[in-house]
């Protein structure tokens, strides 16, 4: 019987094998191991201590543990290779490293953002009578709610704060909406490709999960319909502005059409809106159009204040409101009273405006520069978005993106390959996320142009002479 501790040392020995942890490199503290693989601390040190003892890894005194310089024995896996997982992408996308170029990442650079705006919050802060003896509101600071419903209600949705949930980032959101809405075996759907996170939860929590094929305007409306038909979901995820990974948006014919399908199916939408302020102009919350009455909104400050604020939010009727803080309460009582009061201090600060219109006319300008370029070396572009994170695309030649990312691991460039966002991740996949306001780097232009060079000249070393 294969144990939870024989699982982690084959999956750290794969990825090891991999050159996903490469040698000599430093593994996560058994604290964050816990957290990344989802087991408690005492499976991590069993597993370090074994890994220990094969001469995988070794400890260093006050130092932590470190992949062995000597290689270790072949690890024989059935399948060609072992799917991405999250413990790679926590590793790989989610971790900063000044010396690689973040070409897959999730987040902005650093010189994007006004030191300013969190230095003056903080201070602020320090200088306010906060209450820390006690837990927070079980539904979130109150002004930080009743600001929400303010701004949000300028993009056509009214609310007010007993609509609002407050959670610890958008994640924890799509914990609690599936823990109230879903047993296991139940069928959801997500978009295709879709947010490797939200994949990772739905498996772990062994429900049925269904792709809806997307196009540039959003889901392809008529394999939605089929999809409804053949199927009896309990749940709709998807990401209607500035997706991730694609960049697509919604078009407003399509945003209807979703709509009218999912009521006649008596399927709850959930839409996350954790891009829409990057976004120039976007179009109403698809909760907005429904009136919130069979949707829920999910939002968060990541992507528009600062990744560590760790601060989301959900909007839904009032009953769904209490159902949700119930499953909140549940899974980790009341969240950050300091984390929520920074993000209600720094976007109340008009600097937060200013850095957020530069944003968007940054990005605008980089999505350009970035299309243009991948289209000039032959790659073609899924979506082309004028605004957002990503570009999704890929190139006639290469076939699996995920070999291609391991091939050039030694080029200094993180990837985000298209198999990390798809349901089926132990196929081949030959798209790539691009982070345009990383990409638009000369480095990164210098070395796509090379590496796109080098695949012409395999594939003509390859012709038969004539």
């Amino acid at each position: 019987m294969t144990t939870l501790v024989d699982e982690l040392i084959r999956t750290i020995r794969a990825q090891i094998e991999r050159g996903q942890l490469p040698h000599g490199s430093k593994l996560p503290s058994i604290r964050q191991a816990a957290k990344l693989h989802q087991v408690s601390t005492f499976t991590v040190a069993e597993a370090y201590s074994r890994l220990n003892t094969q001469g995988c890894i070794q400890s260093e005194a006050g130092r932590g543990f470190f992949v062995s310089q000597a290689k270790t024995t072949p690890l024989h896996i059935r399948t060609p290779r072992q799917p991405l997982n999250p413990e790679w992408l926590l590793q790989g996308i989610y971790q900063s490293d000044d010396a690689m170029l973040q070409a897959g990442c999730g987040w902005l650079p650093d010189d994007w953002y006004d030191p300013e705006l969190a230095s003056a919050a903080l201070r602020k802060l320090a200088r306010s009578p906060l209450q820390l003896n006690q837990y927070g509101q079980p539904q979130g600071l109150l002004p930080l709610r009743q600001l929400l419903s303010q701004r949000w209600a300028a993009h056509h949705l009214p609310l007010d704060d007993q609509q609002v949930l407050l959670t610890q980032g958008a994640s924890q959101a799509l914990d609690i909406i599936t823990a109230t809405y879903c047993q296991a075996g139940d069928t959801v759907f997500i978009d295709s490709p879709g947010y490797t996170n939200l994949l990772t939860r739905l498996r772990s929590k062994q429900l049925n999960i269904v792709g809806v094929p997307w196009r540039e305007d959003g889901p392809d409306v008529v394999q939605l319909a089929q999809l409804l038909q053949q199927y009896q979901p309990k749940l709709m995820f998807t990401n209607p502005v500035l997706q991730n990974p694609t960049g697509a948006s919604y078009s407003l014919a399509t945003a209807h059409q979703v709509l009218q399908l999912l009521k006649q199916a008596d399927c709850l939408l959930v839409e996350s809106q954790v891009s829409f302020w990057l976004a120039h102009n976007p179009p109403p919350p698809l909760s907005a159009l429904d009136n919130i009455q069979n949707s829920i909104l999910i939002g968060s400050f990541t992507k528009h204040l600062s990744p560590a604020l760790r601060v989301g939010y959900v909007f839904a009727t009032e009953g769904r409101i209490q159902a949700l803080m119930q499953q909140k309460m549940l899974a980790g009582l009341t969240t950050s009273v300091i984390s929520e009061h920074l993000a209600l201090l720094m976007w109340q600060d008009l600097r937060s405006h200013k850095q957020l219109s530069s944003w968007r006319s940054r990005l605008s300008q980089a999505q350009h520069q970035v299309q243009q370029l991948l289209e000039s070396l032959g790659w073609e572009v899924f979506a082309h978005a004028s605004s957002g994170l990503f570009v999704f695309a890929k190139h006639p030649l290469i076939d699996d993106a995920y070999q291609f990312a391991q091939d050039h691991y030694q080029d200094n460039l993180t990837f985000a390959p298209g198999m990390l966002f798809a349901i089926d991740q132990w196929q081949s996949h030959p798209w790539f996320r691009f982070n345009v306001a990383f990409c638009q780097e000369h480095a990164f232009a210098q070395w796509l142009e090379q590496a796109t060079k080098d695949l012409n000249q395999q594939v003509s070393c390859k012709l038969p002479s004539a």
